[in-house]
């Protein structure tokens, strides 16, 4: 099976049980910066739901902005054995091709973390 961007180095980010690398833009659009955050859930379901709420809407700190512009939302997620599939409403498709690519590393290497996570 091929590696999934960001396998690996996903798995090395989690330091301790409940600590997660979230993952934001850069303020020049280049890269990926990351925070650390508290995160854990009951289940893998609820430390999805609350990665990707954080992703959603939560405001990053100075020097970083969202990975997903204001029009980009996530309509709803599943997980299908260890794979999280993401909607997103239709401002995705609107994106930067350099900006759709670093969003969607960023959410992945984020979520890859989670124990039970296999694929994005």
């Amino acid at each position: 099976m091929p590696e999934v961007l960001g396998t690996e180095e996903a798995k090395e980010d989690k330091a301790e049980e409940g600590t997660y690398s979230v993952y934001y833009m850069n303020m020049d659009e280049t890269g990926l910066e990351k925070d650390s955050v508290e995160a854990e859930g009951k289940n893998t379901e609820a430390t999805v739901e609350k990665l990707l709420d954080l992703l959603d809407n939560e405001k990053p700190k100075e020097n970083m902005q969202a990975l997903l512009p204001k029009d980009v939302n996530i309509n709803s997620y599943a997980i299908r054995k260890e794979t999280v599939v993401i909607d997103f409403n239709k401002g995705y498709r609107k994106m930067k091709t350099v900006r759709e690519i670093l969003a969607r590393a960023g959410i992945v290497k984020t979520l890859l973390q989670i124990p039970g996570i296999q694929e994005v």
